[in-house]
């Protein structure tokens, strides 16, 4: 019993270690606010992320990015976009999420980003932009 005990302990401690990151290739809803662009505040749109490093320390690809909006009508682009710097989420001693620092490149706005659920729900705030959005894996 000791040696099943010890072995989950050793488990949780090197996945703790370990920063939880956006879901690649997956579609996120989001919801805007305070969006400058053709995103309308309080509609919904989409993100989906393609990374072409993808390591527990740095996240860096794509975003695609949707939307819809009565200005401009359906909106798609992508933009070059980084994660990095993680930073554990602590709640009574339990990790249950991961801090970001999130930058559209080349000289886009930068984000706090944090992720949630095991990577099902992100929440970019703090934008250098005014701008905020929450986002939950569809």
């Amino acid at each position: 019993m000791k040696k099943i005990v010890l072995f989950t302990l050793l488990v949780a401690v090197a996945v703790s270690a370990h920063a939880v990151g956006v879901k690649a290739n997956q579609d996120y809803e989001c919801n805007y606010h305070n969006y400058s662009g053709p995103a309308v505040s309080g509609q919904m749109g989409y993100s989906r992320f393609s990374f072409d490093t993808n390591v527990f320390t740095l996240q860096r690809g794509i975003e695609y990015f949707g939307a819809h909006s009565p200005r401009f009508g359906d909106y798609q682009e992508n933009q070059k976009v980084t994660f990095s710097n993680p930073v554990q989420i602590r709640d009574s001693g339990m990790i249950v999420g991961t801090r970001w620092q999130f930058t559209v490149n080349p000289s886009g706005p930068q984000c706090t980003a944090e992720v949630y659920d095991g990577g099902d729900t992100l929440y970019f705030f703090n934008c250098s932009d005014g701008h905020s959005r929450d986002c939950e894996l569809k």
